[in-house]
Formats: C-alpha cells, sequence, structure tokens
C-alpha cells in the first residue's frame, strides 16, 4: 500500500466530511491491488452509486482532482 496516498485520501476524506451539506460524502476508500497492479479509489455517496476512480500512477493532485470531480461534478 502506498501510506502517503492512503493519507493523503483520509485528508480529503475529512475536509469533505466538513462540507456535509454539499459533498454527502460516506467515505472515501483507497485500493492498492498489488497482484493487478493498480490502484482504486471508491468514493461512496449517500445519495448516489459509489464512482470508482482508476488512480495507478496517478500523483496526488490527479487524485484530489477526481475525488472533488466524483464529489461535486465538473466544477
Amino acid at each position: 500500500m502506498n501510506d502517503q496516498k492512503y493519507y493523503f485520501l483520509k485528508a480529503i476524506e475529512q475536509a469533505l466530511y466538513l462540507d456535509r451539506e454539499n459533498s454527502h460524502i460516506e467515505f472515501i476508500e483507497y485500493i492498492d491491488d498489488q497482484m493487478a497492479g493498480d490502484e482504486i479509489i471508491i468514493v461512496s455517496l449517500k445519495n448516489g452509486p459509489d464512482k470508482k476512480i482508476l488512480a495507478t500512477g496517478n500523483s496526488n493532485g490527479q487524485n484530489l482532482k477526481e475525488v472533488v470531480k466524483a464529489v461535486y461534478g465538473d466544477i
């Protein structure tokens, strides 16, 4: 597991909890599937289906953009 990505995503999750009125987030999960060589981010929202992001090779900045897009849409 990439600890840096995991902790970065947990910090994003905590920030989104503070915006409960707009984000409707349940949780963010980071999966490092070493067998498949993939990194997956799952964004679970209260009012919709889970959104999966293929994060293999992404920087933390790119992951932040993808999570914001999954939560808020194109802004």
